[in-house]
């Protein structure tokens, strides 16, 4: 199967196989559909993104909703992924109604890519963690390299507000603010 190096690193958690839905399918392109319907979206250990099997479609913004943060703001989900089926970028809305959205990926593919490079650098620390301290410079070498790993993925990874989501995880994984997940919840 196509991709089955990303598969073996969500292996502790569940890819989400959605359920093909006519009414939206042709507003897709090829590589989405297959990362949708065959493929799958992996539910990360390390981010808290949550993938969903329902149909919400957002005629207004032409946004197709594949799931949430998993966080809550007085008790309503705070924040909505979707694919912008004008762009096919992968969003994360915050407000429908004002329009507020950051950029995830450039597509699908891009944006389980990113995650996989997330999760990839998480078992490598938390390996580490594990067997051994880790070294503030090693630590800095880990980072470099998964700056380098996201630049493969996308040259212009930093360039305008695309870098607002993942730049900030990047710094506050640098600064010791962003804890990085112990290995005991990665299986």
């Amino acid at each position: 199967m196509k991709y089955n190096f990303i598969r073996s690193v969500f292996q502790a958690t569940t890819i989400l196989e959605r359920e093909r839905y006519e009414s939206i399918n042709h507003l897709l392109d090829e590589e989405t559909k297959y990362f949708l319907y065959e493929f799958g979206l992996p539910n990360s250990t390390w981010f808290s993104f949550e993938f969903t099997n329902s149909e919400i479609y957002n005629a207004e913004y032409n946004i197709l909703n594949i799931g949430n943060n998993g966080r809550k703001f007085n008790g309503e989900i705070a924040s909505y992924i979707g694919i912008d089926l004008n762009s096919n970028e992968i969003v994360m809305f915050y407000n429908f109604a004002e329009n507020e959205k950051c950029f995830l990926g450039l597509s699908l593919k891009h944006f389980i890519l990113t995650m996989f490079e997330f999760e990839m650098f998480t078992k490598e620390i938390c390996v580490k963690k594990y067997f051994g301290e880790i070294h503030s410079q090693e630590k800095k070498s880990y980072l470099e390299y998964l700056n380098y790993r996201l630049l493969q993925l996308d040259k212009d990874f930093y360039a305008n507000d695309r870098s607002y989501y993942w730049g900030s995880i990047l710094e506050g994984m640098e600064q010791g603010v962003v804890q990085i997940v112990d290995f005991k919840t990665i299986k």
